[in-house]
């Protein structure tokens, strides 16, 4: 299956995460990147609060012009506050990825991935969704089991 990877890593942990998955898929891989300075994680953490809290739209430098041939996408972020980067969501909100499945997964110290997963469902209703997992401690068959394989 044609598999789409969109990754948006501060710190490099989920893209190491995101990269495992390409490699047990085939999949291919992006980086979503965005001009904000996050530096260390807790500077990351204040400027995230006042991302969410003003929900400001947070613009990437990553533009894919198509989704087409793709049967599935798997979108990656850090948790922050128990939330899916505004980066991501921004992303996400001004791209049409029609009847395709999009997965989110995550990695996160503490939190889960369910309230990531009812804001990105809340603010992005047309969006095909599929299931969301923590991919912190995730086997191959954790991965292959969310993935319906």
């Amino acid at each position: 299956m044609k598999t789409l990877i969109l990754v948006f890593s501060r710190g490099g942990r989920t893209l190491k995460k995101a990269k495992s998955i390409q490699k047990q898929l085939g999949a291919d891989l992006f980086e979503i990147h965005t001009d904000v300075k996050y530096g260390g994680y807790f500077k990351a953490l204040r400027i995230a609060k006042k991302e969410y809290d003003s929900k400001a739209e947070v613009p990437s430098s990553v533009d894919l012009a198509s989704f087409e041939g793709y049967e599935r996408i798997l979108v990656g972020f850090p948790i922050w506050y128990g939330k899916c980067p505004r980066v991501v969501m921004t992303f996400l909100s001004q791209h049409d990825f029609g009847a395709t499945p999009v997965y989110p997964f995550c990695t996160s110290g503490m939190s889960a991935i369910t309230n990531a997963y009812i804001v990105i469902k809340e603010e992005n209703p047309k969006l095909n969704l599929g299931p969301g997992l923590n991919v912190n401690h995730a086997k191959e068959a954790d991965i292959k089991n969310w993935l319906g394989e």
